[in-house]
């Protein structure tokens, strides 16, 4: 992903917490969503994934509740 379309993914994710909490929505879930999500269309060791892994590990509160970020991370940093 270009840094436009980082820039972009991070502004949609700001979105998603947003309406989520709106909706009195557990945000952690919807954040392990997007990991998951993320993780089977974006190759894990590109230089993106790493960009991708920091805007999600800024939302994550506590990291037992989500399993697929933490996932995500670790193939981005292996």
């Amino acid at each position: 992903m270009s840094t436009e379309d980082l820039d972009a993914w991070g502004a949609t994710l700001q979105v998603c917490f947003a309406c989520a909490l709106d909706d009195r929505a557990d945000t952690t879930r919807v954040l392990d969503n997007r990991a998951a999500t993320t993780s089977n269309t974006h190759i894990p060791t590109a230089a993106s994934a790493t960009r991708a892994a920091a805007l999600l590990l800024n939302h994550l509160g506590v990291p037992a509740d989500a399993p697929a970020v933490l996932a995500f991370v670790n193939d981005a940093l292996l």
